[in-house]
């Protein structure tokens, strides 16, 4: 367990005037090292940058996809126009002096093609562009980052060291001081977003499993879940760059899993001549290679490892485009050779289409429209998810199941699932009800207004979703609860029937031994005895008895009907 470590800390330390990416990592440690413990919650970040393990330069390390690529604007030329509205390159004479203005329209902004960066070194030493160059960049991250690549791009932005301090944090509270600044109230943390993504995963099993079986399995999970975290967070041992980050795996059943990332954004305000950045990062990585994929197969569990799963990415549809393919794009290059698994990952689609479906002079002025492809995206996974907790929960309570006490583990687990999915979409329908829209870049165009307006009340439909399916499963619950419950009571009542009838043949033959038992002694007074003396006896002690027997069962009666009236 690491402590607030104080030695070695100085208040009159000079400040660093320029942040570069050799000091990057030093500037995150001194603010770690404060005596107040302000900066705790950066103690994994501040690790993981000052690494000098030579794992990442190495081959084992390398991954076929780019770590980063960088969106650009500029502006529209002459022969883009004339394609976009049949203008003419050489502007028409006017009628006469006051109407010789040429009609034609302003360049806008347009979108320039992504450029990729395998290698920090070469991002490093590039050129960045000014605002009049410029007025914003996108900065789309791919997966595990190396801690080159985040002093760099951290240093060259001056990102804000909460977002890979949360990108890093784990569930490993042994490997460092848990301070509980996770998750951060909204007011705080205007500038960054944590948005849930979900890939929903299937397999080809036909058979049944026992209730056990499927609990035996989501304990795997849950253990290889962990595994998966330490070798995120090892010292020696780190993943490869660009691979896949696993935050949750949910087994529903034998046929379905679900897996669980983040697509982090973060807003770097304009600062001068500089223009505003839009940093978004993915857990998913490398474009859906093998580096990708290798992690995701990691933590599934073994009996769904050999019934060939496939993940089932979340896909987000546009009106009235069903008959059109071409508007939805595919891979340049789909990855050769064997897989894992077959499918791919809900955030493979951002890079592969982001801002295809938006208008570039809109994302050149307004930073949340430039979120709609993303947030529709996770919102749309986030949707596909509880479509599939709803058929199972309609699964687990229909009449073949009705009563059947095997189903309350599911429900439970089911019950806790939307537990944490709840509380993943309330805090983004907070972020978007608190944070400061001045400080982002907006517009009031009609497009862009409603754009943020579409987001708003996707999520606040999601909330009100997932809100309904707690209270249905809360039921469901109670009402296999009292149905567990009743039959316990049914089983009571049986048996203190079965006891009766047990009760009353004892009573029968209780007499019989004793009047056997006493004149089949051997002694002097028993001898001249007749046998209707033993008849008279018996009768008699069997009568007595039935007397007494009588009495107590009319009391036992009147007990079992009031039982059976309550239930």
């Amino acid at each position: 367990m690491s402590s607030i470590a104080t030695a070695g800390w100085s208040p009159q330390r000079p400040r660093l005037n320029t942040i570069t990416a050799a000091n990057y990592a030093e500037a995150v440690h001194e603010f770690v090292r404060h005596p107040t413990g302000v900066g705790l919650a950066h103690e994994a970040l501040s690790k993981f940058l000052r690494r000098t393990q030579p794992s990442y330069i190495t081959n084992k390390n390398t991954s076929k996809g780019p770590f980063l690529k960088l969106y650009v604007f500029n502006k529209e030329s002459e022969a883009d126009i004339v394609a976009a509205h049949g203008l003419s390159l050489t502007p028409a004479p006017p009628r006469n002096a006051a109407h010789g203005r040429d009609k034609r329209r302003k360049r806008r902004w347009v979108l320039d093609t992504p450029r990729m960066f395998f290698d920090c070194a070469a991002f490093e030493t590039h050129q960045l562009p000014t605002k009049a160059e410029s007025p914003a960049q996108i900065v789309l991250v791919s997966g595990y980052p190396s801690p080159e690549w985040l002093s760099v791009v951290g240093a060259k932005y001056k990102i804000d060291p909460e977002l890979p301090a949360r990108f890093l944090h784990f569930q490993v509270p042994e490997k460092f001081t848990e301070s509980f600044a996770l998750p951060s109230l909204p007011s705080s943390s205007w500038n960054i977003l944590e948005l849930p993504t979900v890939t929903i995963g299937k397999t080809g099993a036909l058979k049944e499993l026992s209730s056990g079986n499927i609990i035996a399995m989501r304990t795997e999970a849950k253990g290889l879940l962990r595994l998966h975290h330490n070798i995120l967070t090892n010292q020696i041992h780190a993943p490869k760059l660009c691979s896949s980050v696993i935050r949750n795996i949910t087994v529903l059943d034998q046929s379905y899993f679900a897996i669980e990332q983040r697509i982090w954004v973060c807003l770097q305000p304009k600062q001068g001549i500089d223009p505003w950045v839009l940093i978004i990062w993915t857990d998913t990585g490398d474009n859906g290679n093998e580096t990708s994929m290798q992690p995701i197969w990691d933590v599934l569990p073994r009996e769904i490892q050999t019934q060939g799963p496939f993940l089932i990415p979340a896909t987000r549809y546009r009106p009235n485009t069903g008959l059109y393919a071409h508007k939805y794009p595919s891979f340049d290059s789909p990855p050769i050779g064997p897989r894992l698994l077959r499918g791919f990952e809900t955030g493979i689609l951002l890079h592969t289409s982001f801002g295809r479906t938006l208008r570039s002079d809109l994302m050149s002025k307004d930073a949340l429209y430039c979120l709609t492809e993303v947030m529709g995206l996770a919102a749309s996974s986030e949707n596909q998810f509880l479509n599939l907790i709803e058929r199972k929960l309609m699964e687990y309570t229909d009449d073949e199941h009705d009563g059947d006490a095997h189903m309350l583990p599911n429900l439970t687990y089911l019950r806790n699932v939307l537990y944490r999915h709840r509380s993943q979409i309330l805090r983004v329908t907070d972020w978007l009800k608190t944070h400061r829209t001045p400080q982002w870049p907006t517009t009031n165009d009609k497009n862009a207004v409603r754009s943020r307006d579409n987001i708003r009340q996707e999520y606040d439909h999601l909330l009100e979703r997932a809100h309904a399916l707690i209270a249905q499963c809360q039921e469901a619950i109670a009402v296999l609860m009292n149905t567990i419950a009743i039959q316990e009571s049914r089983k009571g009542i049986e048996q203190s029937e079965r006891t009766k009838k047990l009760a009353f043949m004892a009573l029968i033959f209780a007499p019989l031994s004793f009047t056997t038992s006493f004149f089949s002694m051997n002694v002097v007074e028993l001898e001249n005895l007749r046998i209707w003396q033993f008849a008279v006896t018996t009768v008699s002690l069997l009568a007595a008895a039935l007397l007494f027997y009588k009495a107590d069962l009319q009391q036992i009666s009147l007990f079992l009907s009031n039982r059976r009236a309550r239930f």
